[in-house]
């Protein structure tokens, strides 16, 4: 199992994005210059399941017999209520992520403040410990990490550092980090509806989760209807939307030390 940056709340992105926008700089671009804003919570369409009928209510007659009297009937519920734990409802995806073997993310972050910077790394990941992060104008960044070793390429020339790296330093989180996030205990999940990314069927659902300041932090979570495993996970942080696009599932990925 994978563990790069875990357990790293999701509102660190703020002072990682900061981060990401001095480094580039000093790489001669900018965020915005290499990324594309990414759907957020609000803005993408959802296909709500329409609820459940509620039965006619039946008067009984004066003199009830055992064959008219009316029983109770108990309409189907197309979502749990609101309150519903994640880590329940979704204890299949949760499941089904522990088996994947390898995968593809792209993440987003939007900044949520003036500066409206954008930051978009690519993330490939094979499990047990391998993971290459590509990011900046013309992938100007990138990092290999392989067990506890390091690689960082930026302006075209590899080094090695010992231990690995934090990926919230760059503005990012780790494909377990965020979906840890979505299951930990105090994450509530409300099904939401349908829809379809990439030809795959997905169901969707409302995260509610505390901020760590008071507050709580909204999210919505597309699961394939077929496999049980993320397809898109979206999160409003107090730094601004984070996107997180997964593909590739259990695809034959290469990941090896550049030097």
């Amino acid at each position: 199992m994978l563990c790069f940056g875990r357990n790293r709340p999701l509102r660190a992105l703020t002072f990682g994005l900061l981060t990401w926008s001095l480094m580039l700089a000093a790489c001669g671009g900018s965020a915005a210059d290499s990324a594309t804003p990414a759907p957020t919570a609000s803005d993408a369409p959802a296909t709500v399941t329409a609820s459940s009928p509620t039965a006619a209510p039946t008067t009984a007659a004066e003199t009830p017999t055992p064959e008219s009297t009316p029983e109770a009937t108990e309409s189907p519920t197309a979502a749990p209520a609101a309150g519903t734990s994640a880590a329940d409802v979704l204890a299949p995806t949760f499941a089904a992520w522990e088996q994947v073997k390898s995968l593809r993310v792209t993440m987003t972050m939007e900044s949520a403040d003036a500066s409206g910077e954008t930051l978009q790394m690519v993330m490939e990941m094979v499990r047990p410990d391998r993971m290459r992060v590509v990011m900046g104008p013309e992938d100007s960044f990138e990092m290999i990490m392989i067990g506890d070793v390091t690689y960082l390429n930026m302006g075209g020339t590899w080094t090695q550092v010992p231990g690995q790296q934090d990926l919230s330093t760059f503005g990012g989180v780790s494909p377990d980090e965020a979906i840890e996030e979505a299951n930990a205990p105090d994450v509530t999940a409300v099904q939401s509806g349908t829809e379809t990314i990439d030809g795959v069927t997905c169901t969707v659902w409302n995260l509610t989760m505390p901020d760590g300041e008071g507050g709580t932090m909204t999210g919505r979570l597309w699961v394939g209807a077929d496999d049980n495993l993320p397809r898109r996970l979206v999160f409003e942080t107090p730094g601004g939307t984070m996107t997180m696009e997964y593909s590739g599932y259990n695809e034959d990925i290469t990941i090896e030390p550049p030097m």
